[in-house]
């Protein structure tokens, strides 16, 4: 690690207030587990760190003098860190955020104490509306064409590949389809209930986002927002493609919080907080 990003760590790490991966936090949960496993009789806080790095620390080791690594061109997520769901009832949009505290707190946690982390809130509506309704307009239209029975239907696209719908990618298919083609003569406009789904998948990751956010700011936990990054994928990636029931189709209305680790170029240093990938 570079001097000018050791002193940044060592400046959040030791002075930076609400940090929940800093000296003040770890010292916490030292002293509380040392006198509640009664280790110790009573508790002594440690004598805080009073350098400062980024004056004293340079001309301590005589002086900075490399110049800042240059950002990758790409950031490429790596190993995930820590990850939870929040699932949503039909059409919601709101929940409790009390539910959710001990997450909220392991994702701050983690946060800062990887900061050149990055965070993704992916927001997914359920697909089985949009499946009804583009299979038969698809068929329709000539763009599928479908054999079997009633219940046992194959679905091939023109070049007599088959649609598979128990694989979960399918439906990056489907979505493609749907925003391509015109369905003024079909029965039924798919398209609409795609741009209705992913408006709804969208505003359930900003929301997640935002209750995170509002959580950190009244517990004035340190929070870096720049390392977020709320997306609605529509209906990629279901969780069951055909759902026997309505606890599995229910999985499908979620949002995932994941934090993940930066693959590192050789010799690149990454700046905190920026996503692009």
């Amino acid at each position: 690690m570079r001097c000018s990003s050791a002193s940044r760590a060592n400046t959040a790490f030791f002075k930076e207030k609400g940090n929940l991966s800093g000296f003040e936090a770890k010292m916490e949960h030292a002293l509380s587990h040392a006198v509640g496993e009664g280790i110790a009789e009573v508790r002594a806080d440690f004598t805080p760190a009073d350098l400062d790095y980024q004056v004293k620390l340079p001309g301590l080791v005589g002086g900075i003098t490399a110049k800042p690594a240059p950002a990758p061109d790409k950031i490429e997520p790596d190993k995930l860190l820590f990850t939870f769901k929040i699932f949503f009832d039909v059409n919601q949009e709101e929940f409790s955020a009390e539910k959710y505290e001990a997450d909220f707190k392991r994702a701050i946690e983690m946060a800062s104490l990887f900061g050149n982390a990055v965070i993704v809130v992916n927001g997914y509506a359920d697909h089985i509306k949009l499946l009804r309704e583009f299979l038969p307009a698809a068929v329709t239209k000539g763009i599928l064409t479908r054999k079997g029975e009633e219940g046992k239907f194959q679905y091939f696209l023109k070049d007599g590949k088959e649609l598979d719908l128990k694989d979960p990618h399918a439906m990056k298919s489907v979505m493609d389809m749907v925003a391509k083609e015109d369905w003024a003569a079909a029965p039924l406009d798919p398209k609409r209930t795609l741009d209705a789904c992913q408006s709804l998948s969208q505003k359930r990751a900003d929301k997640v986002f935002e209750a995170v956010k509002e959580y950190a700011a009244g517990k004035k936990y340190v929070f870096n927002q720049k390392q977020i990054k709320p997306v609605g994928l529509c209906v990629l990636n279901p969780a069951f493609v055909r759902p026997k029931d309505d606890k599995e189709q229910a999985q499908n209305r979620r949002v995932e919080f994941s934090i993940y680790s930066i693959k590192q170029q050789p010799g690149a240093e990454v700046p905190a907080g920026v996503i692009d990938f």
